[in-house]
């Protein structure tokens, strides 16, 4: 690993945080499929993963290949550079994530949701959109990446690292749209070698409402 890596493991903020639902926030996320909580983790720590975040997306780590995608709306083999962005299970290459205050309470919390006798494989998924990119991810069900063999449980935890505010392109939902089934996706322009999945079904998006969060 380089020394800036070195550098930036040794300052890993250490300080306790705890966070919870409460039970109107659960019971908010059922029937919605959404909520928020004012605070995970602390302002050091939301710091120190900022530059952690920076540098996954860098391309000084050598991670392992389809982990890091720069734009995921174009063809693998033809990045156009910095758009929408992710990495996928950051964790695997910088272990120490495991052990942040973000990811304790995200488990805490997703016992809350699934039940605290539930099995997690948890797992982390950065997103980067780059400044003034006016690109539009196309309404999706998280569920419809995973594989229709298997019957899931699950909840996503986000943390913004800089205020998501609708005019910044916020999140958002259509609520109750958790209660139905997984709707039929398909690959942008039918291309398999495109990150980005589509809905292939026409939805009612009247009801959406943008999920500001400020941090």
């Amino acid at each position: 690993m380089s020394k800036e890596f070195d550098a930036l493991m040794a300052r890993r903020p250490k300080t306790s945080f705890d966070a919870a639902l409460s039970a109107h926030a659960v019971e908010e996320f059922w029937e919605n499929g959404f909520t928020r909580i004012d605070r995970i983790t602390t302002d050091e720590e939301v710091e120190w993963l900022r530059d952690v975040y920076d540098l996954l997306f860098s391309g000084k780590l050598e991670l392992l290949p389809g982990a890091l995608v720069k734009d995921v709306m174009i063809r693998m083999d033809n990045q156009r550079g910095d758009r929408i962005g992710q990495v996928l299970r950051p964790e695997f290459f910088i272990p120490e994530l495991k052990q942040t205050q973000f990811y304790k309470n995200s488990e805490a919390i997703a016992k809350q949701i699934l039940g605290h006798e539930a099995h997690l494989d948890v797992w982390g998924h950065m997103v980067r959109k780059a400044p003034k990119n006016l690109d539009i991810v196309p309404w999706h069900q998280d569920e419809g990446y995973w594989d229709p063999s298997f019957d899931y449980q699950s909840f996503g935890c986000w943390m913004p690292l800089d205020p998501a505010t609708v005019e910044s392109g916020c999140m958002s939902f259509i609520p109750g749209s958790n209660k139905g089934h997984v709707r039929r996706h398909g690959y942008m322009d039918g291309d398999p070698s495109v990150t980005t999945l589509v809905l292939e079904e026409e939805i009612d998006t009247s009801t959406a409402v943008p999920w500001p969060v400020p941090i």
